[in-house]
């Protein structure tokens, strides 16, 4: 399959090379056409394929119709399995709209900038429209040619107009595009084609395997069995359809329920039960579909189908597969038949073992009462909207992450709200890049953040404004992604907004009309102090009794002049017991204001000392 970097040689000095990029990847694909079909390729109107997918342990039907044309695109795996019943993800682009739909019948209308930029990608592979330069406008140029697996690419990089640039690498003897290579995303996938057959003429592979460069899970395969050309598609086949989702159970007679949360390290715990088992620790996350850890679903006998690969907030990936409940209940509301993403959530005591969010969200109007620690849930039609909170409109990501526009140094983007997000205010790397962010901030100081796929470097900053509409809260300490994959390589998403801002909102969300409403609370104004901890360590609790145990220490550090280490445990702050604080005093205690000197009494092994530590501002 794919070589590793070290195995792929670089041929510059090839005598095909050619100084003029542009001319030469003309030429190139030019040669492509010509060897795949030549003029049959401009006959082609429609294309309707049909074979089987396999995505790790499902498989099931594949149906594809292409509009060549128009470069509109509908895809419909589905598939039974014995755990999970039927599973079905459809999707397409009618040239101005990006949707998804699942078994559910729920549909997931994506018009985001990161939304529309990968529905004009893959439509636009899908319609081989790099051999037809009229048809969408992009930028080509030829590459240095390399060698793979003993074979000698050609390399033309295209740049389609609104969408993200990759890599054709067109093996040299037959001028056959054998894999095609994304240059920027979470994961640069990788696409290989094989099995090439003449239809109409023209020769195109009828299978392809994608796999990401770090992808934990398996790959994911197509194999087509039958094309048709030129035939009618269905009617509004590239248009969403109605949703006809099966909606939530609300108790007798009630139009909301109100619940209170624990908000426990800037995360949202709601009462969560599966098939009638309570469980403590799913953290309410919108931007997130209903998702469990894998350690936890197999300690519950829930039985798990492996289907691809999760990413997340670190630089790697995880092993993501899906699981089946019959009943889900949150706090008196219901939903039956329910299916959950699985993967590795966390592995610390503490940490969550599972989400909750895009599924009820959907379904209701959720208000979030940062203040009072309390949610609720109501039916869309019992809902009036604030009179006192700003509307601010979305848009969907991909399926379930919401954006909205917000601004940094008054520089416009679309972010990601996240109320799964222990964090103020996380930049993705490209758009710290395009921006100049950590130039303009001199930001050096380096912190580690974990997530699904690990952990992730990243450099802490202070914006000189922040603003969300009208609304400019307290200028954030946010943090900038350094790596180049994870969620944090997001490419059309700015950042992300966390709890640490919105906790000083009532906030109401309203996915019928894709609007939030945020009310300013009591805390609107505190500032806002480094979510890493003024006194240069990070903190667990390690057991019940509410003992922290340090489990990272800011080298030079206040922390660390004050003598503690990685592994110690604090059992006490300012002689008082910690079993006397709650999980938001203990991080006001360690956020304190610089200059705030901390009486700790610190454990190692069987020894314990006291000592003092001075916080300071870590940028």
């Amino acid at each position: 399959m794919i070589k590793s970097a070290a195995a792929i040689a670089v041929l510059a000095s090839s005598p095909l090379w050619c100084s003029d990029s542009k001319a030469e990847a003309a030429r190139l694909l030019a040669e492509v056409k010509a060897a795949t079909g030549g003029a049959q390729w401009d006959r082609i109107r429609t294309w309707h394929e049909r074979g089987t997918f396999r995505a790790g342990d499902l498989t099931g039907a594949h149906e594809a119709w292409l509009d060549f044309r128009r470069l509109r695109a509908y895809t419909d795996d589905s598939g039974a399995s014995a755990i999970l019943g039927t599973i079905r993800d459809a999707s397409g682009w009618n040239g101005k709209v990006s949707w998804s739909a699942d078994q559910t019948g729920d549909v997931y209308i994506a018009d985001s900038e990161e939304a529309r930029s990968g529905a004009v990608g893959s439509t636009y592979l899908a319609a081989f429209a790099y051999l037809f330069p009229g048809r969408r406008r992009a930028e080509m140029e030829a590459k240095a040619p390399q060698t793979a697996e003993g074979r000698q690419f050609d390399i033309v990089q295209v740049s389609p107009r609104g969408s993200d640039p990759f890599e054709l690498w067109i093996e040299r003897t037959s001028h056959r595009v054998l894999r095609i290579v994304d240059l920027t995303g979470v994961d640069k996938i990788t696409s290989l084609f094989g099995d090439f057959r003449q239809v109409a003429g023209v020769t195109v592979p009828f299978k392809r395997v994608d796999t990401g460069a770090k992808a934990a899970g398996p790959e994911q395969s197509w194999q087509i069995a039958s094309v048709e050309i030129d035939v009618a598609p269905p009617a509004g086949i590239f248009d969403p359809p109605r949703p006809r989702f099966t909606d939530v159970s609300f108790p007798d007679g009630q139009e909301s329920v109100t619940l209170d949360f624990r908000f426990i390290d800037d995360q949202i715990y709601l009462p969560v039960s599966l098939n009638g088992r309570a469980q403590d620790k799913f953290v309410f996350d919108i931007g997130s579909t209903d998702t469990i850890d894998a350690r936890k679903a197999r300690s519950l006998g829930l039985k798990s189908e492996i289907v691809g690969t999760g990413y997340g907030g670190g630089t790697g990936s995880a092993v993501q597969g899906l699981v089946k409940v019959d009943r889900l209940e949150i706090g008196g509301l219901s939903f039956d038949n329910q299916i959950l993403d699985t993967t590795a959530i966390g592995s610390a005591p503490g940490d969550p073992e599972g989400m909750i969010g895009y599924e009820i969200a959907r379904r209701t109007v959720v208000v979030i009462d940062y203040e009072r620690h309390r949610i609720t849930f109501m039916k869309p039609r019992a809902f009036r909207a604030p009179a006192h909170a700003v509307a601010v409109p979305f848009r969907f990501a991909s399926r379930s992450e919401v954006l909205i526009r917000a601004t940094v140094d008054g520089i416009r983007g679309e972010f990601e709200i996240d109320t799964g997000a222990a964090n103020s205010l996380m930049i993705n790397r490209p758009f710290a890049e395009r921006n100049g962010l950590i130039a303009r901030h001199h930001a050096v100081h380096e912190v580690t953040v974990s997530g699904i796929g690990g952990q992730a470097q990243t450099v802490l900053f202070r914006p000189d404004e922040f603003a969300i509409g009208s609304l400019r809260p307290p200028t954030p300490v946010g943090q900038i992604y350094l790596a180049e994959s994870g969620g944090g390589a997001e490419e059309h998403v700015a950042g992300n907004i966390g709890n640490v801002i919105l906790k000083r909102f009532t906030l109401t969300l309203d996915y019928a009309h894709r609007m939030l409403y945020f009310e300013p609370n009591a805390h609107f104004n505190e500032p806002d102090v480094c979510s890493e901890g003024w006194g240069g360590l990070k903190v667990s609790r390690a057991d019940a009794s509410g003992k922290l145990e340090v489990v990272d220490v800011e080298a030079g550090g206040p922390a660390a002049q004050a003598g503690i280490l990685k592994g110690d445990s604090i059992t006490a702050i300012n002689d008082a017991s910690l079993e006397k604080y709650t999980g938001e005093q203990i991080n006001a205690f360690l956020n304190a204001v610089p200059g705030t000197t901390l009486r700790l009494t610190v454990q190692r092994g069987s020894v314990s000392r006291e000592v003092e530590l001075t916080t300071k501002p870590l940028i």
